[in-house]
């Protein structure tokens, strides 16, 4: 009895780690293609009581808002560069917006999938009847946004990945806030380097310093890829 229930737990755990739907809100996927002048998602987990996580999570693109309306992003990194690769070394790299302020928004759809309560919403309301559909990632083409970044001469663009979490909403959360730290390294960093070479060996210790106001930046994208188990976020904002 002991192995068989030992055995149902251990094949519960993996199932979980394999479960992530593929079948999202097309308004999720391609937030960038709503007609409207400003909209944030809000995500939490689901719960027993719907309504309160819809709740929470309009609370949550309250907050979203409030972080792409204005944001600093300061601090710094360091990488140490070999023949054996580049190597992470640190970082006190720091976000910082008002955290006081509140924004009233309307939300616009909510949507229950696999585990996490999703909301759009937008300060005025939106008709995004068009993107109330359901579309499925399974057997699609990973878009080329996802290997090599747009580019035009109003936007600066940013992509974050993520790997695969337990809580889907904790990948989304870090490839949307590494999307956000690249558009920073985007937008202005500084780059001080100090090399050592001799006749066996180099190395490039980096040192980056960030200190950049990200304004009405945008989630333009989503995007999952089932196969590297990778989470994807792309994100613009004009150029002066």
């Amino acid at each position: 009895m002991r192995a068989t229930v030992k055995t149902c737990v251990l094949t519960c755990l993996f199932s979980v780690s394999l479960c992530f739907s593929q079948d999202y809100p097309l308004w999720f996927i391609r937030q960038g293609d709503l007609p409207c002048a400003k909209t944030v998602v809000g995500y939490v987990h689901a719960s027993s009581y719907r309504d309160s996580a819809a709740a929470y999570a309009l609370r949550q693109a309250e907050t979203t808002y409030q972080r792409q309306a204005l944001m600093k992003i300061s601090g710094s990194q360091s990488f140490w560069a070999t023949e054996a690769g580049t190597f992470w070394m640190g970082s006190d790299v720091k976000e910082e917006y008002d955290t006081a302020a509140h924004a009233a928004l309307v939300p616009i759809d909510t949507v229950t999938v696999h585990g996490l309560v999703l909301v759009l919403a937008s300060p005025t309301g939106c008709d995004a009847a068009q993107a109330r559909g359901v579309i499925s990632l399974k057997g699609r083409t990973a878009p080329g946004w996802t290997e090599t970044l747009p580019r035009d001469a109003m936007n600066h663009y940013a992509v974050g990945v993520a790997p695969e979490y337990f809580y889907e909403k904790s990948s989304w959360d870090e490839a949307e806030r590494l999307a956000r730290r690249n558009l920073a390294r985007t937008v202005c960093s500084t780059m001080k380097s100090l090399q050592k070479a001799s006749l066996t060996e180099a190395q490039d210790i980096r040192y980056e310093e960030l200190s950049v106001l990200l304004q009405d930046y945008h989630v333009r994208e989503r995007w999952f890829d089932a196969g590297k188990k990778l989470f994807y976020v792309l994100v613009s904002m004009q150029r002066d």
